[in-house]
């Protein structure tokens, strides 16, 4: 019984804490525009060669239930699903039309990412998941054009829980990745960036001044897991934060310049914001608008 005293003491608690106030409620208005940006930049990448992953050549309905939608002129013709998808995503940066715009998105951009699932990465997935916690979250004190924020009981809960979501979710894809990592040979033998830095694909300019060395081959190597094992644990002690936020940064940093991974490297660091007191980001906003609501406490 002491047990669930204490327990039920503990949830009362938190949920007093996450009811309060918004707890992130100036970093995710940033966050929301990084996201509509991160969208229209793969709508535009991707324009040119939306034929390419049809019916008529390699996609078909045994690949998806969505493609009799998807084919019903939102490619064919006039690109709709593509206007309609870059319309949402410049709504949902200046906050117009707040939750329902960002639900509306999230159909929309399922949709036009589904035949491009043969090109997606880690970061798309984790992309689709980040949008459908998004329809939750208040991301509207800062950043968009009608100044109407409001905060209630029920807002602040689901936005807060919305928020810790992403942030579990990043979590989640280290450790998987991490435990993988440990279980391949390359990997759990050191060289297994030696042979990611000399693939044609990766292999950017500056890559030989590192496979040829030792050293930063193994360190590379076992940094990289080291840090995807030890993320989810560590990052929610403020003593280690800094160091793992900065580790992260660097490692990201390395994989966007020596293998040419330009999307989700910055997603995964644009994460990383929600680990920094709100309170900073609210004396960002003061210093750029010094009329802005007051920060975060």
């Amino acid at each position: 019984m002491k047990i669930y005293a204490y327990l039920k003491s503990r949830l009362k608690e938190y949920y007093t804490y996450i009811s309060s106030s918004n707890l992130f409620e100036n970093y995710l208005p940033i966050f929301r525009v990084y996201i509509s940006f991160h969208i229209l930049k793969k709508i535009y990448l991707n324009w040119g060669s939306t034929d390419l992953f049809l019916d008529k050549t390699i996609y078909t309905s045994k690949y998806s239930t969505l493609l009799p939608l998807i084919e019903s002129r939102l490619f064919n013709d006039t690109p709709v699903i593509n206007i309609i998808t870059i319309v949402l995503a410049i709504l949902y940066a200046f906050g117009i039309g707040k939750n329902i715009t960002a639900l509306l998105l999230f159909f929309s951009a399922l949709l036009y990412f589904e035949p491009f699932l043969f090109i997606a990465n880690g970061g798309d997935n984790l992309l689709y998941f980040i949008m459908i916690y998004m329809i939750f979250v208040n991301s509207y004190k800062h950043l968009n054009i009608f100044n109407n924020y409001r905060t209630g009981e029920v807002s602040n809960v689901l936005s807060n829980l919305a928020t810790l979501s992403i942030m579990l979710h990043l979590c989640l894809a280290y450790f998987v990745s991490g435990v993988h990592k440990m279980s391949a040979g390359v990997w759990f033998n050191g060289v297994a960036t030696y042979y990611v830095w000399q693939l044609e694909r990766f292999n950017a300019p500056i890559n030989y001044l590192f496979y040829k060395n030792a050293f930063i081959i193994g360190f590379s190597t076992y940094f990289t897991i080291l840090f995807e094992l030890l993320f989810p644990f560590l990052i929610w002690i403020r003593q280690f934060r800094k160091i793992l936020l900065i580790s992260g940064l660097v490692l990201h940093l390395g994989i966007y310049f020596t293998m040419m991974i330009y999307d989700f490297e910055i997603l995964f660091i644009a994460i990383y914001g929600f680990w920094i007191s709100d309170a900073t980001w609210g004396k960002l906003f003061l210093k750029i608008n010094p009329g802005t609501l007051t920060a975060a406490k």
